[in-house]
């Protein structure tokens, strides 16, 4: 069974990240659809995504991550696909390891993986400032 997989960007002033991470995709993972939503994006990040061969659905003003990521998996929902992977409009999230990803979900393995740049192989380093502020709200957690 062929599983349909969107990719979801979610996208708020990434006019100078979005074209790269969309063609990263496109490379890494060909045969996948890819839905940038923009989120009131006041730069060109629609316009570049739309150029770049992704389907862009715009917020007309910053709804926020929660929101932004709500319109894009009712998408996924309205338009039949089987697996949706979210991946950062910045590039923080390298595309190369999207297939490794959702392997076990196109296999039956899993109904649901999570990424993470903290567990196991990755050379992910936060700064100072947001490696305190992990520590604060883990705590607090």
């Amino acid at each position: 069974m062929k599983n349909k997989l969107l990719i979801i960007i979610p996208a708020f002033n990434e006019e100078a990240t979005i074209s790269g991470v969309i063609a990263s995709i496109k490379r890494h993972v060909p045969g996948c659809d890819i839905v940038v939503v923009n989120d009131g994006s006041r730069d060109r990040t629609a316009e570049l995504a739309a150029s770049g061969g992704a389907v862009v659905l715009s917020h007309l003003y910053n709804l926020g991550i929660g929101a932004t990521m709500q319109t894009g998996y009712k998408y996924a929902r309205s338009k039949g696909y089987d697996i949706a992977v979210q991946v950062d409009a910045d590039g923080q999230h390298p595309a190369e390891h999207i297939a490794r990803l959702v392997k076990p979900v196109m296999e039956g393995k899993a109904d649901l993986v999570v990424g993470s740049r903290f567990l196991g192989e990755g050379d992910y380093k936060p700064s100072i400032a947001r490696g305190a502020g992990m520590v604060f709200f883990s705590r607090l957690v």
